[in-house]
C-alpha cells in the first residue's frame, strides 16, 4: 500500500471514529431520560423432597431429554 492510499484509508477511519463518538454522545443524552422500573421480587423457592425426580438427567441421551421436557410442558407424569 502506497503512502497516499494510507493516508486516505487513515482520514476514512479518523471520519469513521468521529463519527461513532456523535453517535454515542447522542445516546448517552438519549440514555439520561430513561428511568427503568425496579426489578420484580424473585418467587420464593420451592422446597423439593428428597425423592423428587429431576426433570431431565444426562445419563437418558438427548432424545430422552427432550421427551421428559415435552412431557413436562404438557404437565404429564406429575407426582
Amino acid at each position: 500500500m502506497d503512502a497516499g492510499a494510507f493516508n486516505g484509508l487513515l482520514k476514512y477511519l479518523e471520519l469513521r471514529k468521529l463519527r461513532l463518538d456523535t453517535l454515542e454522545r447522542s445516546i448517552a443524552v438519549l440514555l439520561n431520560d430513561v428511568v427503568l422500573p425496579e426489578p420484580p421480587e424473585p418467587p420464593e423457592a420451592e422446597e423439593r423432597s428428597q425423592d423428587a425426580k429431576p426433570l431431565v438427567d444426562s445419563d437418558w441421551g438427548y432424545l430422552g431429554m427432550v421427551e421428559a421436557m415435552r412431557a413436562r410442558k404438557k404437565y404429564e407424569d406429575e407426582d
